[in-house]
């Protein structure tokens, strides 16, 4: 993998002027159509209803379905020409979308014939669901579509991205791209498109529209990866079993903080969390003003001894639990429930909303244990591993970087010479 664009790839739209298109019906056609035991023995290239079958395939083989569906997905066709009384390429779009309300296998290479043969001038025309990826693989081509991801997919990895789960995290964001831009290859998009892609409605898709930016930086086909931190809308939380006066004062500092809208709204889910935890052992207390320093410490040991997914709201597609659910939390998550309640309990007071009857500096404190300590676990290197790592970085050249989005050739080399004494 290379940071350079690909110029041997050229991708060519499909071309309905290559086939013979009819507006009608031949009364061997007409026959053929006429019950479904007729329709399943004239299935092929070859028989009285090829010149109606032919482009359905083409545009099947290409998508990589297999030949199972594909037959099934063709034959609900030829049911469907049959009932409308037309070839599919004189359908409305109302007829299309009445087919895919009809079936439910297939649908990305029903897509695929609808936008290839019918009146749709953009993929995005035609209703779509969540996986985008399927849908941009059958109209563009399952090996157009593979091999593209895996150029990118190379280029993120190679920036330290863990190649884990990375293919299923960037896959239909790229086919929203390619949709959304009509062309599948990785060199036509630009940053405005990527911009665009960022303002999609399903947020799981066009969160991850940044990461692709940065595989693109690296591939030379834009001039840097794109920054994209204008989160517009709060993710709300599910607040059953909280405190309705509690919820209301964290509302209430949310839309007030002048924190970063992200930062504020983790923070925001910290505090809600704390109402959870409020209503559990002290449903007494309901708003700020009715915390003691006796609270808060019972606050801070049950921070010390709590599991994951213990205070957890859920979303708005349900509860969702962690991999690590019911193992003890992190130092770092722990520090930051505490310090989120501080800063919140700290403008409280700031903002004159109320006299607290204790300091949060002082009593919401992080304790400095290894419970709550964040930073580093150091260890040992042996020596010979350690000269080695010197010695590669006193040498460093430019053409031993895979890029340098990051970090500059001129900071690694300083970096190295400050190691080397």
């Amino acid at each position: 993998m290379t940071g350079k664009r690909d110029k041997g790839f050229i991708y060519a739209h499909f071309c309905r002027a290559d086939y013979d298109l009819h507006a009608g019906f031949s009364p061997e056609q007409k026959e053929a159509l006429s019950t479904s035991h007729k329709r399943s023995r004239n299935y092929g290239r070859s028989g009285s209803l090829s010149s109606l079958i032919t482009p359905l395939l083409d545009i099947a083989n290409t998508s990589g379905t297999g030949c199972r569906l594909t037959r099934t997905v063709i034959m609900a066709m030829l049911t469907e020409i049959q009932n409308v009384g037309q070839p599919c390429w004189n359908w409305r779009k109302d007829q299309w979308i009445s087919l895919f309300d009809k079936y439910r296998r297939g649908k990305p290479l029903m897509m695929a014939f609808a936008y290839h043969l019918g009146p749709f001038t953009s993929p995005l025309q035609i209703p779509h669901e969540n996986t985008l990826s399927l849908y941009a693989s059958a109209i563009y081509g399952n090996a157009i579509f593979r091999d593209q991801l895996n150029r990118l997919s190379e280029a993120l990895i190679s920036l330290g991205y863990s190649p884990q789960h990375l293919r299923h995290a960037v896959s239909s964001p790229l086919g929203l791209l390619m949709l959304l831009n009509d062309n599948p290859r990785l060199e036509e998009m630009t940053t405005v498109l990527l911009w665009q892609a960022q303002q999609y409605h399903d947020k799981r898709v066009s969160r991850h529209v940044g990461k692709i930016s940065h595989g693109l930086a690296v591939l030379g086909i834009i001039a840097k990866p794109v920054r994209m931190r204008n989160y517009t809308e709060w993710h709300e939380k599910p607040v059953e079993n909280i405190s309705p006066e509690w919820v209301a004062w964290c509302r209430r500092w949310r839309e007030t903080s002048v924190l970063r809208p992200r930062t504020r709204e983790n923070q925001y889910s910290f505090i809600l969390r704390c109402g959870l935890w409020l209503a559990k052992e002290h449903p007494e207390v309901k708003v700020p003003t009715d915390w003691s320093i006796e609270t808060c410490a019972s606050f801070i040991a049950a921070v010390g001894r709590m599991k994951v997914d213990e205070l957890s709201l859920g979303t708005e597609h349900g509860l969702r639990k962690s991999k690590r659910s019911g193992e003890p939390m992190m130092p770092h998550s722990r520090a930051h429930f505490i310090y989120s309640l501080r800063r919140f309990m700290s403008d409280f007071e700031l903002w004159g909303w109320g006299r607290l009857n204790f300091s949060p500096a002082r009593h919401l404190f992080t304790p400095d244990t290894p419970l709550f300590r964040r930073g580093v676990n150091p260890r040992v290197i042996d020596d010979p591993v350690w000269l080695k790592l010197i010695w590669a970085s006193l040498n460093l050249r430019h053409e031993d970087l895979l890029s340098e989005i990051h970090y500059p050739l001129s900071m690694l080399q300083a970096m190295a010479v400050r190691l080397a004494p």
